[in-house]
């Protein structure tokens, strides 16, 4: 497989160029990130050679996303505690043109056991090591320049977009945290305001003397007051779903 790189020429390169702004642009109608990596590998199988694309994705939910031949796999990552920036010196890729299997860092990869050559790219944000695209063959495979070039525009792109939607999934939590929240205050203010209200109706019926009433018309004050909050409140929950949405 050597030199098995399908970019060769200048007009294969502007092919390939196109056939990347396509993706990225497919990206923007995508939500997860295993549809992302799905349509990522189906670009990768169009440009390169590579037998095996795996996304390692570390963090709390620590992922990893296979795709050889047929549908994505998705599998629960085990040894994400051993995959960190160690790994990496200068954010630079490993790459290993034949002997994976034998080197020592092929143990830290279950996934790729049965592999010759892989390119290991590792995806940083500002915490650290983010995850890692791994893109490998069974065979001794020689990468050439073109190849590299390819796959770290690919890893980059993809790096940018997964924290992208990293970052949708937060803020969409914290938007289901705040629904909570308003609902919850909501009922809650609106069960006092009820209550104040049925205590006045009560005093209503009671013979009071001039200092009471005057107590009596600031409570309705505030109870008018309270209920125009209520309104506001329900109007500002409203306000930031459709901003979210």
């Amino acid at each position: 497989m050597e030199g098995s790189i399908r970019v060769a020429h200048l007009t294969e390169v502007n092919e390939a160029l196109k056939n990347l702004s396509q993706l990225f642009q497919s990206w923007r109608e995508i939500r997860s990130i295993k549809d992302t990596f799905t349509e990522t590998t189906r670009i990768i199988e169009q440009l390169l050679d590579y037998d095996m694309a795996v996304l390692y994705l570390l963090g709390e939910k620590g992922l990893c996303f296979i795709k050889t031949t047929g549908e994505l796999e998705e599998r629960e990552l085990q040894t994400q505690k051993i995959l960190n920036e160690k790994l990496f010196k200068n954010s630079s890729p490993l790459i290993y043109e034949a002997g994976f299997q034998e080197s020592t860092i092929s143990q830290q990869f279950d996934e790729l056991q049965d592999i010759a050559s892989v390119i290991l790219i590792p995806l940083l944000n500002k915490k650290g090591l983010q995850g890692i695209l791994a893109c490998a063959s069974k065979e001794r495979h020689s990468f050439s320049s073109q190849e590299l070039l390819i796959t770290q525009i690919i890893a980059d792109a993809l790096n940018s977009r997964i924290s992208i939607l990293l970052y949708q999934e937060f803020l969409e939590q914290n938007n289901k945290e705040l629904r909570s929240i308003t609902k919850r205050m909501r009922h809650d203010f609106a069960n006092d305001i009820q209550a104040l209200a049925l205590g006045m109706e009560l005093l209503a019926t009671t013979e009071l003397n001039k200092e009471q009433k005057k107590y009596v018309e600031i409570l309705d004050k505030s109870i008018t007051s309270a209920t125009k909050k209520l309104r506001e409140l329900k109007e500002l929950k409203k306000k930031v779903e459709r901003d979210y949405q």
